[in-house]
C-alpha cells in the first residue's frame, strides 16, 4: 500500500508543482493565452503519457516493472 501511494502521490505532487509553474510563467507574460495555450498544449500529453506509463508499469496482474 505505502508502495502505491509514493508513486501515486509523486504524480499528484509533480502535476500540482508543474500546474503551479504553469500559472506563474502565464502571469509573468501578462496572461497571455498564446502563452498558455503553448504550455498546456505540451503539458496535457506529456501527463496523459505519463500517467498511462505508471498503470501499465505498475499492473500487478501484468508483473512488468520498470
Amino acid at each position: 500500500m505505502i508502495y502505491l501511494f509514493t508513486i501515486w502521490g509523486n504524480m499528484v505532487y509533480l502535476s500540482v508543482t508543474d500546474l503551479t509553474l504553469i500559472l506563474r510563467v502565464y502571469a509573468m507574460y501578462n496572461r497571455s493565452r498564446i502563452v498558455l495555450g503553448i504550455i498546456l498544449l505540451v503539458y496535457i500529453p506529456t501527463v496523459a503519457v505519463q500517467f498511462a506509463l505508471i498503470v501499465m508499469f505498475n499492473n500487478f496482474k501484468t508483473h512488468l516493472s520498470g
